[in-house]
């Protein structure tokens, strides 16, 4: 099950708990090999980017 929606303002956070970027999610989710994608518009960027919502032992995405 997705844990974004469009227009969810999301947080790219080490697992120290810093926040590395924060952004809005413009769509989404797309399953692709068993793993939700979304085109986030970052602060910080003019462009769109992709991102998956994997966990990994340095990163994680929660809404903001």
């Amino acid at each position: 099950m997705a844990r974004f929606q469009v227009t969810d303002n999301i947080e790219l956070v080490k697992f120290n708990r810093e926040v590395v970027r924060k952004g809005t999610v413009v769509a989404g989710p797309y399953l692709i090999d068993k793993v939700d994608h979304y085109q986030v518009k970052w602060n910080d960027q003019d462009r769109v980017q992709i991102m998956c919502d994997l966990t990994s032992t340095k990163y994680h995405y929660r809404l903001s």
